[in-house]
């Protein structure tokens, strides 16, 4: 059995929601030692500033659950979360690129954050075609 373009974004969405909650919750509740490899760094002006941008990226997981309710309906909205994924991507690429190759999950994070945008943009412009025959 297929997926169709809708459900496919449908669990992108719910599998970011849940990565996003669980590692920001994870980030809030130990700070810096939630970090795998982190022992070296144990500032408390870094701990403090990234528990903080921490609950953006839970409420980033809440709004892509919210988002995945209504596909149809929250197509533009999809398509910011996919923007805003991607330039997630984008600053792990420039601190890879200016401090150094992070532990390899973190690399694997960025993989997806580059790619996963442009194949929820794709499957938003395959739904919009078949919407547009549909009706045509």
């Amino acid at each position: 059995m297929s997926m169709s373009a809708e459900n496919i974004i449908k669990f992108l969405l719910i599998g970011i929601c849940i990565v996003a909650i669980a590692t920001g919750l994870n980030i809030i509740l130990q700070g810096i030692s939630g970090i795998p490899e982190s022992g070296l760094i144990n500032q408390a002006s870094v701990d403090n500033e990234l528990r903080f941008m921490t609950v953006f990226w839970v409420a980033f997981g809440v709004y892509c659950y919210a988002a995945s309710k209504n596909i149809r309906e929250n197509k533009r909205n999809i398509l910011y979360i996919a923007i805003v994924f991607f330039c997630s991507g984008l600053a792990r690429l420039v601190s890879y690129l200016s401090v150094g190759e992070p532990i390899d999950v973190f690399v694997g994070a960025m993989v997806l954050e580059l790619c996963l945008p442009v194949v929820i943009y794709g499957l938003i412009k395959t739904m919009r075609t078949n919407e547009k025959e549909l009706f045509s």
